[in-house]
């Protein structure tokens, strides 16, 4: 099954609640990385424009973009997520 929004939101509010239960100051999230967590990225279920854009609304002011990715179906967004921050 395809993964889903829901699933890539899931995702990073986990990686990024336990970066800073660890006391982080900021987390850097690959979107390949991200996509692998959720699934599908390698067996047929390409979502990876999906991800990309769940990953840059999850920015808030001080976060930024490491690296771009050249088409919306690669694997190469990096964004700097700051931390602490209000996770919903």
């Amino acid at each position: 099954m395809a993964p889903t929004v829901q699933d890539f939101q899931k995702e990073i509010h986990y990686i990024l609640a336990s970066a800073q239960k660890m006391e982080a100051r900021s987390i850097e999230i690959n979107s390949g990385y991200l996509h692998q967590r959720v699934g599908g990225y390698l067996s047929g279920y390409n979502k990876m424009s999906t991800c990309c854009n769940v990953m840059k609304k999850t920015m808030q002011p001080g976060d930024k973009i490491l690296r771009e990715t050249a088409t919306e179906d690669d694997a190469f967004l990096v964004i700097h997520y700051q931390l602490p921050r209000e996770l919903q």
